[in-house]
């Protein structure tokens, strides 16, 4: 089967049919149904208003027994898989299962890290079992039930939060490498979200798994702080605290223009407390919004994860293209892993205009996610893109183009 038209990503959820474990597992896969909505899950789910569909959706399958077929086919089925494990005492009387995750640990181990497997222990019997089924299933991470949160009501929702980070890492060994980490960049007004930055940023100094960036922690003394802005703008996943003076700052204002020009995917955090604004010239409504008035941090993390997943599965579309010769990437093409606003097209056209002409002669393009963008701001792009000689495409629309 062509890679094309191969789904991209599969999570499967695989627990023992006990009534804890099931119980887990379908809290599991309700908190990712919900946060997950614009990604693809589900046969029937639509995405929400200004979601970016992607052409494919993403599988999510939950079994309390063995999945069908044999656990290498089921693997390469999709471009990519990520196996969950709920781990109690009672998988372990079921040889059926144990086999299947044998074979899909070993499948797994030689996939070049195109597959991976996450087995979630309840308790230190189960954890002791686990590490006894096979050497192979050792080389994959093993989380503790009990360690996810120190609340049990916690305990859930930071599992669905490795749960969307594993699925980032599958994609990032293919599109990235296997050391690269998501980096969330805080772009926050001093004088009204310093104690709400302060916030976020120790909740998400918690999760060790994740970078952050933090201008008065991470820029050295003595180093050229602009450049050091910039440069991590365009590293990172930008998260813009909008609080009531957010988008008068001026260098609230540059770090999302910033992001805007990379192309770098954003989220906003709306924590604004009036009921009457004026206008803003910023593109904030082109970015996922998210509220917290209940304080609850998690939702942005959350947010922030469906943003980075969507990123990467456009990415790995853009691999995929390459690797059939629907695209080469060289200088003339510009890559926006993100939905682009006109500042973002300027900012593309900007750098095509600085590179050498392409040789022989051939149309420079700008790749961006499905779907296509709306007529007036398709029609306004393309005049902007037509003076570098440059046309905008998406990832479906080169793939229905043919060779």
């Amino acid at each position: 089967m062509p890679d094309l038209i191969r789904p991209p990503l599969r999570l499967t959820i695989l627990s023992s049919p006990g009534a804890t474990a099931t119980g887990r597992a379908r809290e599991l896969e309700r908190i990712l149904d919900s946060t997950a909505s614009g990604i693809g899950f589900g046969e029937d789910t639509s995405p929400p208003p200004g979601g970016q569909p992607l052409g494919e959706k993403l599988e999510l399958k939950v079994f309390s027994s063995v999945p069908p077929g044999d656990a290498e086919t089921w693997l390469d089925a999709t471009l990519h898989s990520l196996v969950i494990v709920l781990v109690d005492s009672q998988l372990f009387q079921d040889p059926g299962i144990i086999d299947w995750l044998r074979r899909c640990a070993r499948h797994a181990f030689r996939s070049a890290d195109r597959h991976s497997l996450i087995a979630v222990y309840f308790g230190e019997n189960e954890q002791k079992q686990w590490s006894q089924v096979d050497d192979s299933v050792g080389e994959f991470q093993t989380l503790s039930w009990m360690n996810l949160d120190s609340e049990a009501a916690g305990r859930a929702d930071q599992l669905a939060l490795r749960v969307l980070h594993g699925m980032i890492k599958v994609l990032a060994t293919t599109v990235h490498n296997p050391d690269w980490r998501l980096r969330l960049f805080l772009s926050h007004a001093k004088l009204d979200g310093f104690y709400l930055a302060q916030s976020l940023r120790n909740f998400l100094d918690q999760q060790d798994w994740l970078e952050t960036f933090y201008d008065a922690r991470d820029i050295n003394p003595g180093t050229p702080w602009k450049r050091e802005l910039r440069n991590a703008v365009g590293k990172s996943l930008l998260l813009a605290l909008r609080t009531d003076i957010y988008d008068q700052r001026l260098w609230c204002r540059q770090e999302f223009r910033y992001a805007e020009a990379f192309g770098v995917p954003r989220v906003v955090v709306d924590a604004r407390s009036s009921l009457v604004y004026p206008a803003s010239d910023l593109a904030l409504d082109g970015a996922p919004t998210v509220r917290i008035p209940d304080g609850n941090l998690a939702r942005v993390l959350f947010a922030a994860l469906q943003t980075a997943l969507r990123s990467l599965l456009f990415q790995r579309r853009i691999r995929e293209l390459q690797d059939i010769g629907r695209l080469v990437v060289g200088r003339d093409v510009k890559i926006l892993s993100v939905a682009p606003s006109i500042e973002t097209l300027a900012g593309a056209c900007r750098d095509l205009a600085e590179s050498p002409d392409p040789t022989p002669p051939t149309r420079r393009l700008i790749v961006y996610p499905d779907p296509p963008l709306t007529d007036g701001m398709s029609a306004a792009g393309e005049a902007l893109a037509s003076q570098v000689g440059a046309r905008l495409i998406t990832p479906g629309q080169l793939a229905s183009e043919g060779p």
